[in-house]
């Protein structure tokens, strides 16, 4: 239960700095002169939405090495 709780932590907390990452450049971005917002604007988007892929590709691999693991674990606790 306490991996468990951690986990959701680490989400959570790995979840708060990305939209606070994501709100800091949306206001840089706001400072900046119109022909330059469009560019940075575009890279910001560019970079979520390439980000997100890139988090979900992990996250299947770490669950499918976690069911790896855990069905190896009892094996070993069935054998004993």
């Amino acid at each position: 239960m306490y991996n468990k709780s951690l986990e959701q932590l680490k989400l959570f907390y790995n979840t708060l700095i990305r939209l606070q990452d994501t709100m800091l450049a949306v206001y840089q971005c706001n400072v900046l002169s119109d022909q330059a917002k469009d560019r940075v604007r575009e890279k910001i988007i560019l970079q979520l939405v390439g980000g997100r892929q890139l988090r979900q590709t992990e996250d299947s691999k770490r669950r499918g090495s976690e069911k790896t693991n855990k069905a190896t674990k009892e094996k070993a606790a069935g054998a004993a």
